[in-house]
């Protein structure tokens, strides 16, 4: 029974308890700690404990406390060695104990009963049990990062190795297919809980946008030490987030390391696809795709001072395929004798101006006739008085059809370009026993010009204009779903440790996280609707361009959209974040308390347009047989001026919010007996 009610009060004590904001101050290094005993399990105070990085060499001691504790807090993920000597006893030594990024490591000695030149070696380090936190998640190591294969070199991938977390929504913002991130990939699910929620962490440094909760400073594969992945239940440090990726970058070692790889595709070496038999005349879309870099790493001074250096560049060509359909010469100007369906069938034309409503009691019936052309004799013929020279001027921009029909006549090839280039830096220093520093600052350009949508379809995209409209008016070089990006991403990181005493002491951290993507469509600057005539549009470098001009009920439904590029653009959310913090721990018998305080300012402009160029719709509500809707044609309905519906809704003046976090927590890891411990 009371054994019972231990456990039970052990799993409510379990639960972290803080006064925090969402997002507090995170760790990117971890702690060892155990208790040293004697050959009867009492405890030994006052025992020397020395501790050095496997890589670095460097070294820090501290003594055993009354009831035989020690502590190493603040130490970066790798390789130790630890030490314990003390008079009566044998030295014993632990070899290659491994430590993940925010661990609590717990690891114990029992010393043997011999002179202070004898030694007990362990070459191999045991297990660490996790048995001083209650938290869940995993760390996912180097070598893991690095040696496993991933598509586009995104660390983030291998989140899903963690148990809990399931992929996200594809083909979403977060998916790496995003305007405002479209480098890689950062959505998953911890536990169930949204995409959208989670926390991403550099170096302590807080990385998530405003607008869709995408990265902003992405670390490479090379630069990643490791990256721990929380799922639940985690430290009061780090307050919200229902998914938590903290990531640590690599630091230097006492020798000097170098690195360089390439990956390269091209589509010449891949096989035709099965449909698109020899002598078909269709060619395979173009695919080559380098990726190159390299790091070093190495001392500057020795056992003091280390520095870690990267680069990565991609240069990539991927030929989007897109089936369209766009208008023959004749039906751009009126001319809809050769109209026809699939089947082959004749779509007829009405004329609006015929509208004839007929009562039947409480039921109205509306009929219309078909287009005769002047003469009166030529069936879905407009007579040319009726047709809107505004009309005329936007449908003579569409490209000549390549096959014959009216729709599904125009395949497109168009290239989605990426050039980027990035990297990062970091330097350590071992200033002291009691004093370390370490600085990282990274920096990415990316530019990628591509198709809207990526993956190829019908209906919205690639079309370049006409080559005689292209000389009468003001366009861009594509009339239907290009756009064009530029990110510049950058991030600092400073982070100090001091200690106090030999269980007392200070971590404190500084940085910064940047984003600014300006993604375009692919007439912006020019002043396309001006030019044909559509007056009121291109008030602003901010407006230029094409409106949304959509015939038939959707894009694709029946001709392509015309578009300088999506309806939102341009769109420039840049944010910037900085951010302060200080933590004090301290060692208070079988207590661990840790006490800390964060201040982050937001500097962000997430506000995106949604109509930003105007946008009209003509559907063939106007040109079909009424009531029964039969025929019709959202094209005949732009050649006699006649919309459907338009919209227009821009920010005049692009502007910046400030948002400023307080934040403050504090944490008590009470070790009740060897084999509990509560997190309070």
């Amino acid at each position: 029974m009371w054994n019972r009610k231990i456990r039970i009060l052990a799993m409510l004590l379990a639960i972290p308890l803080c006064f925090c904001a969402a997002g507090m101050g995170q760790a990117t290094s971890g702690s060892i700690l155990g208790t040293v005993h004697d050959p009867t399990g009492a405890v030994v105070p006052g025992a020397t404990v020395t501790i050095s990085e496997t890589s670095k060499g460097t070294k820090a001691t501290t003594r055993t406390d009354a009831v035989g504790g020690y502590a190493f807090p603040s130490l970066n993920p790798g390789s130790y060695s630890l030490s314990v000597t003390m008079t009566g006893f044998k030295r014993s030594v632990q070899q290659n104990v491994p430590l993940d990024i925010d661990q609590k490591a717990t690891l114990d000695f029992a010393l043997e009963t011999g002179g202070a030149s004898e030694t007990v070696e362990v070459t191999t380090a045991p297990p660490l049990i996790k048995l001083e936190s209650s938290e869940l998640g995993d760390v996912v190591g180097e070598h893991q990062v690095q040696d496993l294969p991933l598509n586009g070199r995104d660390f983030v991938q291998l989140v899903y190795l963690v148990p809990g977390v399931t992929a996200g929504q594809a083909g979403e913002n977060l998916s790496g297919s995003s305007s405002f991130n479209p480098r890689a990939a950062s959505n998953f699910n911890a536990l169930g809980s949204q995409a959208n929620t989670n926390a991403f962490l550099v170096d302590g440094i807080v990385d998530n946008e405003w607008t869709f909760n995408t990265v902003m400073v992405q670390p490479s594969v090379q630069s990643v030490a490791e990256f721990k992945v929380l799922t639940g239940s985690y430290s009061a440090e780090f307050g919200g987030g229902s998914g938590v990726v903290s990531t640590s970058t690599r630091s230097g070692s006492t020798k000097f390391h170098g690195e360089v790889f390439t990956y390269l595709r091209n589509s010449a070496l891949d096989a035709r696809n099965y449909f698109a038999r020899a002598g078909s005349g269709v060619l395979k879309p173009a695919y080559r795709r380098g990726q190159f870099g390299g790091a070093v790493n190495g001392a500057i001074i020795k056992d003091k001072l280390f520095y870690f250096a990267d680069y990565y560049g991609q240069r990539s060509l991927k030929g989007i395929v897109n089936t369209n359909s766009v208008p023959t010469l004749a039906e751009r100007t009126g001319d809809f004798s050769g109209y026809t369906n699939a089947a082959g069938a004749l779509i007829p034309i009405y004329d609006p101006l015929s509208t004839v409503a007929t009562v039947n009691g409480t039921t109205t019936t509306y009929t219309r006739t078909q287009f005769m052309g002047c003469d009166g004799a030529t069936p879905n013929v407009i007579c040319p008085t009726r047709l809107n020279q505004v009309g005329l001027n936007v449908a003579s921009i569409y490209p000549q059809p390549q096959t014959s029909g009216s729709f599904n006549n125009f395949i497109s090839t168009a290239d989605q370009i990426i050039d980027d280039n990035g990297g990062n830096t970091r330097v350590d220093w071992h200033a002291s026993d009691k004093d370390s520093l370490f600085g990282r600052w990274s920096y990415e350009k990316f530019i990628q010009n591509a198709p809207n949508p990526l993956v190829g379809g019908q209906g919205t995209c690639c079309l370049p204009p006409d080559p005689t409209a292209a000389k009468n008016f003001d366009l861009g070089p594509y009339v239907a779903g290009i756009q064009n990006t530029q990110l510049i991403a950058q991030g600092l990181s400073i982070d100090e440790t001091h200690f106090l005493t030999a269980t007392t002491f200070n971590e404190f951290r500084a940085g910064y996280a940047r984003t600014n993507p300006f993604t375009t469509q692919s007439d912006f600057g020019h002043n396309s609707s001006t030019s044909l005539g559509i007056e009121g549009l291109n008030i602003s470098k901010y407006t230029t361009g094409l409106p949304n001009i959509t015939i038939g009920s959707s894009c694709g439904n029946e001709f392509t959209c015309l578009q300088g590029g999506t309806a939102f653009l341009p769109a420039n959310p840049r944010q910037t974040d900085i951010q302060l913090e200080d933590t004090l721990s301290m060692t208070r018998g079988r207590h661990g308390l840790k006490v800390g305080f964060r201040y982050v300012r937001v500097l962000a402009s997430p506000f995106t347009n949604t109509t930003t160029r105007g946008a009209m719709t003509f559907n063939d509500n106007f040109t079909n047989s009424g009531s029964a809707a039969k025929g019709g044609s959202g094209l005949a309905g732009l050649l006699l001026g006649l919309p459907n519906s338009g919209s227009r809704n821009f920010l005049e003046v692009p502007f910046y919010v400030t948002n400023v976090q307080y934040a403050a927590f504090f944490q008590d890891d009470w070790k009740v007996s060897q084999r509990l411990t509560v997190n309070l």
